[in-house]
Formats: structure tokens, C-alpha cells, sequence
């Protein structure tokens, strides 16, 4: 009998999000938005879309300042004209998302500006804060196709060379640049949206087989290099949005219908974002959500304790008592749950007393049998971790909720 099991802990909430809203687990109280200008290769009809699904109060798209080439403006402030910043100095620019394809720290294409103080994204945030308090850039990464894509033949993903190709990229550099940026600062000015390694996700989901009505992973892109296609363009703004506005991107219903893409320089021509099933956007959704919100350059807090060991693989029975016994048999998985039982998850989570609905992350799963879909998250409450662990039947039905003391 192949059981499912979801399990629950929950950890003070340190920090602040770095948006304009701390609500992680949405509240009744809608998480209010900003002036954020849309730059260089981000897609912003499709951002707007999310954002409208998501009731972010306040949110205004605004004129996005020119810097040039999403190539050239990373070659020091003095590679953008003067002037062309004026809007963020003077605090008329409360977010700057920016997509770039060589977004990560490197001598040749960042051209030996690379540090805190001279960094064009160090620039950036200097000028930004100059006059706006809750001023923010939110860097989005890339992830690289590896492949073929003869012009007269179908173009080819390689998974694996794209794999090693994005575990080759220099994230921690950029992580430790925009450590040292936001110190500067005394708070995080700075946030880094984990596009890459949600798409990679999705790149091995397509490949196995998981993704409903898409086989091949090459289709994911029009063109292999910044020609993204619906799928993967969705999966950036839930990235993007989340990361922006610290809410949860599952169970929303963006309207794509009007929204299109393509047709600027050499790529393809316009395309509609219409076509995505709902069942495609639930997997795109929680992709984005569990890469998100486990990732403290995000804005989201990360919580050693109670795991110096892992809190899924070894549930910390020296912190919690119950756990480790009650998940003898249990086995983990990286697998996406099936629709109900994330469904039940979130409302699960939307029954809890107010201050322990935020910070809902980590999400794992686990199952008895061989095969395994089922889900674990960690939730920030209170200081010291109080799980829930949350089974289910064969038919997806929620049948045992059991609360765990804490020790401490």
C-alpha cells in the first residue's frame, strides 16, 4: 500500500523580505506592490500578468531607464550614458528587475568590473537607495541550452551538457558580490532570482517524462540562447514575482490570452503566451515556489536550526521529538506531488493561526512504497520547530494530521 505523507515544521521568521511585502503564505490582506521598471530582457506583459493574478496592491510599471545593451551595461557605470539613470537616483524607481544573459560576474563580459564598488549592479544599487528607502534590484539568472540547432534540422537538448554547463556557472561569485553590495547597505538591496535552476527543473521534468504535453526539452526554448519559449517565459515571472513580492505563485490564474512574445531582432516571430493547461501551470507554479522560497539570496530566511542536519532526511529527533520514529519506512523523493495533495497542502497551511502562516518553504515529500510523491515544507513559527505531519490515502485523501512537540 503506497501511503503519502507531507510533513510540516516550523521555525521563527528572522529577517525581512526584501520586497515590498513579507507575506510568504498569502493572507487575506493582499501584499502591497511598487514602481518597478522592466529591463533589458525581461518580459513584462507576462510579469504583469502574474502580478495581477497575485492582487499585488500598488503595483506600477514605469519606464524603464536605457542602459544600453543587455550586453554592453555590465561594463561599469561609465558604459551608460549620463543621464540615463536620473529616474533611479531620484527615487522614482522603487524595483528594478533586470534580465541579462551574462548575468553572472566575469572578467571578459563585465570587464574587470566585478566588486562591490564598481560592479555596474553595485552602481545600481548605490543610486537606487540614494533617495528611495525600500529600493530593490532583483537579478534574474539564465540557464545556458547546450545543444544542436542545425538550421535546415530539429534543434537537439543536450540535458546532461546543460546540466554541467549550469553547475559550471559562477552563482557563488554572484552570491558573494551581492553579500558584500547589500552589506554595504546594512539590508538586502539586492536579490537574486533563481531562474536557472528553476528552468533546469524543468528541463529534467520534460526530459523524464513528467510534463504533460511536452516530451522534448529543446522545444522549452524558439532558439537556443535568449528566445525562450510560454513554458519557460511563465516559469521566469513566477520566479521573478515571487522573488519581487515574496508571495506564493501556486494555485494562480494569470490571464496569458492577450499577453505575446518574440519578434524583436533575429528571433521568431510574435508568438501568444495562450496555450499553457492548467495542469502545465501547476507544475510551472510549484517549480518556482519550492526553488524560491528555499533560497535566502531570494529574500526568504534560511533556518539552520533545528539541521545542521537535513530536516527531511533526518527529521532532527534531537530537537523535535516523534518525528524520526514516526517516518521509520518513509522514504524521500525530489518528485512533484500530484495536484490534490498540493491543493490540500495550501489550505492546510491557510487553516493555521495567522502569525504561522508565513514563511511556508523547504517543501519534501516522502512515501512508504517505491515510488515517491509526496511532500514536506517548512514553515517559520514561533522559534522553535513545531511539526505537523500530514498523511494521506492511495486516492490523495488526507486521512491523519499529528501535531509534534518541540524541546526546546
Amino acid at each position: 500500500m503506497n501511503r503519502i505523507v507531507f510533513i510540516l515544521y516550523g521555525l521563527v521568521l528572522c529577517g525581512v523580505h526584501a520586497c515590498f511585502s513579507q507575506a510568504v503564505a498569502q493572507d487575506a490582506k493582499h501584499p502591497a506592490g511598487g514602481r518597478v521598471a522592466y529591463m533589458l530582457l525581461v518580459n513584462g506583459a507576462v510579469t504583469d500578468a502574474v502580478v495581477k493574478a497575485a492582487n499585488i496592491e500598488g503595483h506600477k510599471s514605469v519606464d524603464a531607464p536605457y542602459v544600453g545593451t543587455w550586453h554592453g551595461f555590465l561594463k561599469g557605470m561609465d558604459s551608460i550614458q549620463k543621464g540615463r539613470l536620473d529616474p533611479v537616483e531620484q527615487g522614482k524607481i522603487d524595483v528594478m528587475l533586470i534580465g541579462t544573459l551574462n548575468c553572472y560576474p566575469n572578467a571578459e563580459t563585465w570587464k574587470n568590473h566585478l566588486g562591490p564598488d564598481d560592479s555596474t549592479l553595485a552602481g545600481f544599487a548605490a543610486l537606487g537607495v540614494k533617495n528611495n528607502p525600500k529600493f530593490r534590484v532583483v537579478w534574474q539568472t539564465y540557464l545556458w541550452p547546450r545543444g544542436q540547432a542545425p538550421k535546415d534540422g530539429k534543434k537537439t537538448l543536450e540535458v546532461a551538457a546543460t546540466k554541467k554547463g549550469a553547475a559550471g556557472e559562477p552563482l557563488k561569485e554572484l552570491e558573494k558580490l551581492v553579500d558584500a553590495i547589500n552589506a554595504k547597505h546594512g539590508r538586502q538591496v539586492v536579490l537574486i532570482s533563481p531562474v536557472a535552476v528553476a528552468t533546469m527543473k524543468l528541463v529534467e521534468i520534460v526530459a523524464e517524462g513528467k510534463f504533460p504535453g511536452l516530451t522534448d526539452p529543446a522545444d522549452l526554448w524558439t532558439e537556443f540562447n535568449m528566445h525562450s519559449n510560454r513554458h519557460v517565459l511563465a516559469l521566469t515571472a513566477f520566479c521573478n514575482v515571487a522573488t519581487m513580492c515574496g508571495v506564493s505563485p501556486v494555485g494562480l490564474k494569470p490571464d496569458f490570452s492577450k499577453v505575446t512574445y518574440g519578434g524583436g531582432g533575429k528571433g521568431p516571430g510574435i508568438q501568444s503566451m495562450a496555450g499553457i493547461t492548467d495542469e502545465q501551470l501547476a507544475i510551472l507554479q510549484r517549480i518556482a515556489w519550492e526553488v524560491v522560497s528555499q533560497y535566502s539570496h531570494a529574500g526568504f530566511s534560511r533556518h539552520d536550526a533545528p539541521a545542521k542536519a537535513n530536516p527531511v532526511a533526518n527529521p532532527a529527533p534531537a530537537v523535535v521529538t516523534g518525528v524520526h520514529e514516526a517516518l521509520q519506512g518513509w522514504q524521500t523523493s525530489p518528485d512533484l506531488p500530484d495536484d490534490p495533495i498540493v491543493t490540500d497542502y495550501h489550505n492546510y497551511i491557510a487553516t493555521l493561526p495567522k502569525a504561522e502562516r508565513p514563511g511556508a518553504f523547504e517543501v519534501k515529500y516522502f512515501l512508504d512504497g517505491k515510488r515517491c510523491n509526496a511532500e514536506a515544507a517548512l514553515v517559520n513559527v514561533g522559534g522553535t520547530p513545531w511539526p505537523h505531519l500530514l498523511t494521506y490515502d492511495q486516492t490523495h485523501t488526507r486521512n491523519r494530521v499529528t501535531n509534534f512537540v518541540a524541546c526546546r
